[in-house]
């Protein structure tokens, strides 16, 4: 039970949810203020396709060590010391440029 009381808090701070101690009111919680979107906030919510960035958006939604890399060298690097295949890297770096137009997008 404890293992899923701590998956269960940790999926919801993962989607913004912040705990508050209690402050003589008691405890409670509230939402994030909502930033930038991140790489792997992207990665989430993109629509799996059927071409390499489908491919590669599901594969890292099933990769639990996937970074939320901050630049494409960072990923690169990640996917180049999991060993990789050229093609994955190619794919890993149109889902980075895809990532990239949708966070400009939505930060307009």
């Amino acid at each position: 039970m404890p293992n899923n009381v701590s998956a269960v808090v940790a999926a919801l701070q993962e989607a913004g949810v912040i705990f508050i101690d209690e402050n003589g009111q008691g405890p409670g919680v509230r939402l994030r203020k909502a930033g930038p979107l991140t790489f792997l906030q992207f990665i989430r919510q993109a629509e799996k396709t059927n071409d390499p960035v489908g491919d590669f958006i599901g594969d890292a939604r099933m990769d639990r060590t996937m970074p939320d890399a901050a630049d494409w060298p960072e990923l690169e690097a990640y996917l180049e010391g999991r060993g990789a295949i050229q093609a994955a890297i190619d794919a890993g770096e149109a889902t980075w440029d895809r990532f990239i137009a949708t966070r400009d997008a939505k930060s307009k």
